[in-house]
């Protein structure tokens, strides 16, 4: 659990997701103009956020790569640290705008959008 939410506050500090772009450019690139920009209206727990896209609709974004302990799942009690990463990602994410970029699954069986968030 710590191991979560330490890659979870690197990623953050660093604002560069999974890996740090050195510059050079490559198939895998990051480039801006590939992401939707999207406002973070509020944060659910670590890992997932409710967001308004550029046609303003609300969509809840379930971060990929990120699995943090759960503070908000039917059934399940906090688990340890969960509360420490939900708390987080709000101080960070709450009201910022960020860049989404999508896998080849945008959607999981809960109907959230599946995105790695720069």
């Amino acid at each position: 659990a710590v191991l979560v939410v330490g890659v979870l506050a690197f990623q953050f500090i660093n604002h560069t997701g999974p890996f740090k772009n050195n510059g050079s450019q490559s198939s895998n690139s990051t480039n801006i103009k590939d992401k939707e920009k999207v406002h973070v209206d509020r944060v659910v727990d670590g890992d997932t956020f409710v967001a308004t896209n550029s046609e303003g609709k609300e969509i809840k974004v379930r971060l990929i790569g990120i699995d943090t302990p759960e503070t908000v799942k039917p059934n399940t009690p906090v688990q340890p640290y969960g509360k420490e990463a939900s708390n987080y990602s709000k101080q960070h994410l709450n009201g910022k705008d960020v860049y989404l970029e999508y896998d080849k699954e945008k959607e999981d069986r809960y109907g959230r959008t599946l995105a790695y968030m720069w």
